[in-house]
């Protein structure tokens, strides 16, 4: 059997010690909007008219939430989404346009600058998920959860630059290792 990522997120979710981890069944869904939305009352007005704002409005309220962090590379989740727009004929930006306008990671496909705020483009236009302030909301309570899982040196500025979006980070010994390296020297600068 191949494992991929989600097959990680999916493992960890039934590992945690929340009480209601046992009975999340999750899954990870790409839907590519078939609307651009730029702000959330047009984001909601389209997703009424589509039948999904009581799930969306669902969403917004989970106690936990477990994702990955993908560094600017071509197999991140942004570099995926961007492609699949492209070949559906949406104008979206590509990976080297998103680096320029301050890109530096994506979460729940958002792309975010290093500083953690959403990056502003038309590819973030189309995504229907948790916005990134939601995030950041939830690590501020402590009823709430967000976990990420990311590995590798190629994420290990993503990681550093996403933390104000997660509260536990799930990792390996030498990613941790080259993320507490890292973080030194920035505050010996």
């Amino acid at each position: 059997m191949e494992h991929s990522a989600n097959t990680v997120v999916g493992t960890a979710c039934r590992l945690l010690s929340h009480p209601k981890a046992e009975r999340i069944e999750g899954f990870p869904l790409q839907v590519p909007m078939i609307f651009q939305a730029e702000n959330e009352k047009e984001r909601r007005d389209q997703l009424e008219k589509y039948g999904v704002l009581n799930t969306y409005e669902q969403l917004l309220d989970v106690d936990v939430v477990v994702t990955g962090i993908g560094p600017f590379d071509g197999s991140s989740a942004a570099a995926v989404l961007s492609q699949r727009l492209s070949e559906l004929g949406r104008n979206v930006e590509t990976l080297e346009e998103l680096r320029q306008a301050g890109g530096v990671f994506d979460i729940l496909y958002q792309v975010a600058d290093k500083e953690a705020f959403p990056v502003k483009c038309r590819l973030n236009e189309f995504v229907v998920g948790i916005p990134l302030e939601r995030l950041k909301q939830m690590k501020a309570s402590d009823e709430k959860r967000v976990i990420a899982i990311a590995g590798g040196k190629n994420k290990v500025e993503a990681i550093i630059a996403a933390r104000r979006c997660y509260d536990t980070l799930i990792t390996d010994e030498m990613t941790a290792r080259e993320i507490d390296g890292l973080m030194q020297s920035q505050i010996k600068q």
